[in-house]
């Protein structure tokens, strides 16, 4: 049973339009969310370089039967997520932790 079916109005604190979201709580909001991106153009360049690191390293001994071709392709994945890792630490630079209890109390 949904207590909005008799309320008139949803019950939620923000709506979704489109690819948007409706709120009225104000600015700024702090949030986290994960989306499926099907448009591949809007992937981050080291990000598509890291998968296909992958997929050839994961496809490699089967395909090649080399160690060798496998030693440098596992070489050529460890540079791109470090790359990667490295460009999102530019972009996102890490977050404050919140107070906890203890450092709150001493207040």
């Amino acid at each position: 049973m949904n207590f909005a079916d008799y309320r008139g109005r949803p019950t939620q604190p923000y709506q979704i339009e489109g690819d948007k979201i409706a709120t009225k709580f104000d600015s700024p909001l702090d949030f986290k969310y994960i989306a499926r991106i099907t448009d591949t153009s809007k992937y981050d360049s080291t990000f598509v370089v890291a998968l296909a690191a992958r997929l050839a390293l994961e496809a490699c001994e089967t395909l090649t039967q080399s160690n060798q071709k496998l030693q440098n392709l596992g070489k050529m994945y460890d540079a791109a997520i470090s790359e990667a890792r490295q460009n999102d630490a530019i972009q996102n630079p890490p977050e404050p932790l919140p107070d906890d209890t203890w450092v709150l109390s001493r207040r």
